[in-house]
């Protein structure tokens, strides 16, 4: 009886964080992961592949929900899926190693934390429609260089997506929700196989993972189409918090 009422919790947690990740862009995996290795325990691995499934349904449901809604440049996010999809790849090696991750942790909360900064002072930055621009054969390298980078610590962490996002709006010059657009799809392609790859290679625990399953099915779909129903101001107040918070969880 207590193993079922853990996947029910489990299970609410997995719609909290996904609802939350699907409304702001990114980051269910920095709510979830922490929550599932402080009431079930287990190995880090194991729980990591659980996480990504609920982070994959996510994108699989947002994706679905964006692709009716807006039309994306084929061009730019095939760019941008292969160079996170090359980093991922290599942070999920890089899983299988022990390494000390307070160093990275805490880099990367100070990252987030002048990311949030920025975002909060950023004036009207994602709140209008898509602006008009061309990519310069700089913002080219440097997206290749972003995405890459941010897929290496999204394959060892989970939860980097919004980083994508606020890229997206802050470079690319679009709004908040068509940012959010673009990183469902590019981490739904980079989703899937490294959640196989982990499914295949690490034992998990088949009732929590159909309780997670369900939970982020249905956060998913509320969370994308809370976005459509609030607006850009109401995403860019939301994913200035929960960059706050991240940020704040890094350091401890």
């Amino acid at each position: 009886m207590e193993i079922i009422l853990l996947y029910i919790l489990g299970g609410m947690i997995a719609f909290g964080a996904t609802m939350m990740g699907a409304f702001v862009g990114g980051s269910s995996s920095l709510i979830l992961f922490p929550l599932l290795l402080l009431l079930f325990g287990g190995p880090y691995v194991s729980l990591f592949a659980v996480n990504k499934i609920s982070a994959t349904i996510m994108t699989l449901v947002a994706a679905l929900v964006h692709r009716t809604r807006m039309t994306f440049d084929m061009k730019l996010l095939s760019w941008l899926s292969i160079f996170y999809f090359i980093g991922t790849v290599l942070g999920t090696y890089l899983l299988q190693y022990q390494f000390d991750e307070n160093l990275f942790k805490t880099l990367l909360g100070a990252v987030i934390f002048i990311t949030s900064f920025y975002l909060f002072f950023s004036g009207g930055r994602g709140l209008q429609d898509d602006e008009d621009f061309e990519m310069t054969t700089l913002l080219w390298f440097f997206s290749a260089i972003f995405f890459a980078g941010t897929g290496v610590l999204n394959g060892i962490f989970s939860g980097l997506g919004i980083m994508m996002t606020l890229f997206l709006v802050f470079f690319c010059r679009m709004s908040c929700i068509t940012a959010t657009g673009y990183m469902m799809v590019m981490g739904l392609v980079t989703g899937i196989p490294q959640t196989l790859y982990l499914l295949w290679s690490v034992d998990v625990d088949l009732g929590l993972v159909m309780a997670v399953v369900v939970g982020a099915l249905f956060g998913a779909y509320v969370g994308t189409h809370l976005q459509y129903l609030k607006g850009n101001a109401a995403i860019k107040r939301t994913a200035t918090f929960v960059l706050i918070m991240i940020g704040l969880a890094m350091f401890f």
